[in-house]
Parts: C-alpha cells; sequence; structure tokens
C-alpha cells in the first residue's frame, strides 16, 4: 500500500494549498519498470493513466496508536456534469467569439431554460451542427471556430 501524491492530479479544492497533499492509499498491482508502479485506482479516476514513478508515492507506514482510523478524502470529480441542449436558438459574434442562446431540456422556468455560451462550451452538442451545418466541417479540421462565423446562418440578436 502506497500514498499518491496530489502533486500533479487535480482536485475540487478552490486551492492547490488547502487540498490534500497525500491521496490514497492504493494497492500496487505491478512493478512496471525500475521506477513504475502501476496502482489500483478507484472508478471515479479513469481518465488518470495508473502508472505513477517512484518519487510521487509514499509507503504506507503503519500507526503504533491502536485502534486509530484516518477518514479517506472525499472523492476527486474529473468530470462535469453535461447538459442536454434542447435547441440553439441564435448566435452573435461578440469579442472576435461566436456565441449561442442555447434552450436547455429539462428547464420549467423560461428565465433558467436559456443562456449564452461559447463555441468552447458546446465541443460535444449535436443541435450545434443542426444549426449551422458548415460550423462542422470547420471545427472538425484544425481550425479554430471561435474565429470562424457562417454568413448564411448567423442571425443577430
Amino acid at each position: 500500500m502506497v500514498w499518491l501524491s496530489s502533486k500533479n492530479i487535480n482536485s475540487t479544492r478552490p486551492t492547490k494549498k488547502l487540498s490534500e497533499r497525500w491521496l490514497g492509499p492504493f494497492s500496487i498491482l505491478k512493478k512496471v519498470s525500475t521506477h513504475g508502479y502501476h496502482l489500483k485506482l478507484p472508478s471515479q479516476w479513469k481518465s488518470i493513466y495508473p502508472v505513477f514513478h517512484i518519487s510521487l508515492l509514499e509507503p504506507v507506514k503503519t500507526s503504533t496508536i491502536p485502534n486509530q482510523y484516518q477518514e479517506p478524502p472525499p472523492p476527486i470529480i474529473i468530470e462535469e456534469e453535461e447538459w442536454e441542449v434542447y435547441q440553439i436558438l441564435v448566435s452573435k459574434l461578440k469579442r472576435r467569439k461566436l456565441w449561442y442562446l442555447v434552450e436547455w431540456k429539462g428547464f420549467s422556468q423560461d428565465s433558467e431554460r436559456s443562456t449564452c455560451k461559447p463555441t468552447e462550451n458546446l465541443k460535444n452538442c449535436p443541435e450545434l451542427v443542426k444549426f449551422c451545418p458548415c460550423l462542422s466541417q470547420r471545427m472538425n479540421s484544425k481550425m479554430h471556430s471561435q474565429f470562424y462565423t457562417c454568413r448564411n446562418y448567423l442571425p443577430t440578436w
């Protein structure tokens, strides 16, 4: 069993100063190389590669005080929750970025139902392609979509 340094792992704490210095303890599954170890990580950390350098690991020391138990730290949430888009109403070019007025599924009140979001927040949105089909070709190529405006499909507010 080893502790893992939180040096290169993002946490939900407001600052690095307030986050835990060591995470775990985790069990070692196997030794990959002379300096790399494969750890058994929780399922919430599926986007983190489980092989770590030996300098980021610290062996667990058993307590000399009997019946002492340390609570594990809260789980780190890496992926954010995504809301489902009902439809994209209009778009607008604001400060050289393309913004969309998005109507969300599951909201009953009109004030909360639609919000303005930039293009980079709608990466996984199929409604964006329905709204402006020529934009999907630009997003798939390595060109920046934030400076691209589709003149045929761009209504103004």
